[in-house]
């Protein structure tokens, strides 16, 4: 994640295998897109790990909003409805809601 992601992206691990980016200048659809593009890109292939290949999966919910401040846990719940509707889709996919203040 922090190879992909902008320098200024605040990275945290929410537990077992899910994180959270927070990027605070980001409330563009297509900015937002590219990014989670990026990395599900990242996942089409094999890893080696400790000398094994390992294939990594991952759903993404991005959660976007300007013109004020939101509940992080506003956010946060918005954001994992995307990423579960991003699964119900199938492997390898993302969903944006934009939301209002």
């Amino acid at each position: 994640l922090r190879q992909l992601m902008p320098p200024e992206a605040l990275l945290a691990r929410m537990g077992g295998d899910e994180f959270v980016v927070y990027l605070e200048q980001v409330a563009d659809r297509q900015v937002a897109s590219r990014l989670a593009e990026q990395l599900l890109a990242q996942c089409q292939g094999q890893l080696l790990l400790e000398e094994c290949s390992v294939r990594i999966g991952m759903s993404i919910g991005v959660a976007l909003w300007s013109g004020g401040s939101l509940a992080y846990e506003t956010v946060l719940d918005s954001a994992d409805r995307a990423m579960y509707r991003a699964k119900q889709r199938g492997k390898l996919k993302y969903e944006v809601i934009e939301l209002a203040p």
